[in-house]
């Protein structure tokens, strides 16, 4: 399998329909529109003097009664609250849509359909959206529940345990550093998992790309079994060369997203797009080419 010729061509793929990348760059601007205007209302909320008089009022009146301050100011800032709740739905239903797009995008190169790169059918794209978070849920569930056990036993126990028994001394080193330790063991174990079940989930959507099952998908034998026909070494190659140019990619995303107001036009609408494009495209060509 020539690894470089297939990111070569999924590379320039993109550049074969630049409505459709722009069209496609549209949710990720309104999800960076989104952000900011949330982000902007935070901060404004935080210097809003009425505001700040309800955050130091509720306080006094919390300490006087005994309740939580917070649930005195709720109704005062609800507002800005309810914002950023109605932030969270509409980001959650773009990203819904963008995910469903990828399975549209390598759904279209396994069926070998070279001359649409996607189809904007929002219906069958959201709900193939809500599949790929389903399948990402069951494939990152297991190094979650792991990394929780560790975490709760090495990290949270301990810890717990020597506050409870040490309250009135003076605070020694030896067990925060211990627990530094604990922590950076539970956080590599951690990451070496969730690296793993991204090798198979990535193989996995695209699985779900061309069956449409997700009974297919969390069948981890089938899966395993269709990553061995593509090579396993063919397959980590590919996925190293690919997580290369990714970083090289979002770097150069990072560094036009901070240009004030073009910036986020730019990454939005061009580069963003373009580059979601060229990894689903290049999954699927992996995908097709082992078929």
């Amino acid at each position: 399998m020539n690894i470089m010729g297939n990111i070569k061509e999924a590379l320039i793929y993109p550049s074969k329909d630049w409505n459709k990348v722009v069209t496609l760059g549209v949710f990720f601007f309104l999800l960076g529109i989104i952000s900011l205007i949330d982000m902007l209302v935070n901060v404004a909320s935080v210097f809003n003097p009425m505001i700040l008089s309800a955050n130091v009022a509720a306080s006094f009146i919390g300490t006087l009664v005994g309740l939580n301050p917070a649930l005195i100011t709720g109704d005062i800032v609800g507002g800005v609250t309810l914002f950023g709740l109605i932030c969270d739905i509409i980001t959650f239903v773009i990203v819904i849509f963008i995910l469903g797009f990828v399975v549209d995008i390598m759904r279209n190169t396994i069926a070998g359909i070279d001359s649409n790169i996607l189809n904007f059918n929002f219906t069958k794209s959201f709900k193939d959206g809500l599949k790929v978070l389903v399948v990402s849920i069951i494939y990152n569930i297991i190094p979650a529940i792991i990394t929780f056990i560790l975490g709760y036993f090495t990290v949270i126990t301990p810890m717990v345990s020597y506050i409870n028994n040490h309250a009135h001394d003076v605070v020694s080193t030896s067990i925060p550093t211990l627990v530094s330790y604990n922590l950076f063991i539970v956080g590599s174990i951690s990451y070496i998992l969730t690296i793993i079940a991204s090798i198979f989930l990535i193989a996995a959507l695209a699985r779900l790309s061309e069956t449409d099952n997700i009974k297919e998908v969390i069948n981890i034998k089938g899966v395993f079994n269709k990553i061995r026909e593509i090579g396993w070494g063919n397959y980590i190659v590919f996925l190293i060369v690919l997580g290369i140019i990714l970083i090289i990619a979002t770097a150069i995303i990072a560094v036009f997203a901070i240009i004030p107001f073009i910036g986020i036009f730019i990454a939005g609408l061009l580069f963003c797009p373009y580059l979601v494009i060229f990894v689903s495209r290049a999954i699927g060509i992996t995908y097709r080419r082992s078929l």
